[in-house]
C-alpha cells in the first residue's frame, strides 16, 4: 500500500501530545487559527508543523517531503518553501 501524505497537521506537547488536523486543502495557518478558537494561546508553544499520512502517522515536514516525492505527489510547478521541506502549497 502506497503512503500519501493526506493532511496539515500540528503536534502539540512533543511525540506524545495531542495532534490538530484539518482535512485538505486546510494549510498550517488555518489549523493554528483552529487551536487559537479552542483556546487562546494554545500553538504559541511547544508545536511542530508537520502532515499526517494515510496510515495516521504524523510525520516533520522534512519527511513528509520524502513521502509526497515517493509517492509522486509533488506538483514541480507548486513547490514554494523550503528544498528540504514540504508545505501544504507543494501539494494543494
Amino acid at each position: 500500500m502506497e503512503i500519501l501524505v493526506v493532511a496539515a497537521a500540528i503536534r502539540k506537547g512533543g511525540k506524545e501530545g495531542l495532534i490538530f488536523s484539518l482535512p485538505r486543502p486546510n494549510r498550517h495557518h488555518n489549523i493554528i487559527h483552529a487551536m487559537h478558537s479552542l483556546q487562546e494561546g494554545l500553538a504559541k508553544r511547544d508545536c511542530e508543523q508537520g502532515f499526517l499520512l494515510t496510515n495516521g502517522r504524523f510525520v516533520s515536514r522534512a519527511q513528509a517531503l520524502q513521502f509526497a516525492y515517493l509517492a509522486g505527489q509533488l506538483k514541480p510547478e507548486n513547490k514554494v518553501g523550503n528544498p528540504t521541506e514540504l508545505y501544504s502549497e507543494d501539494l494543494w
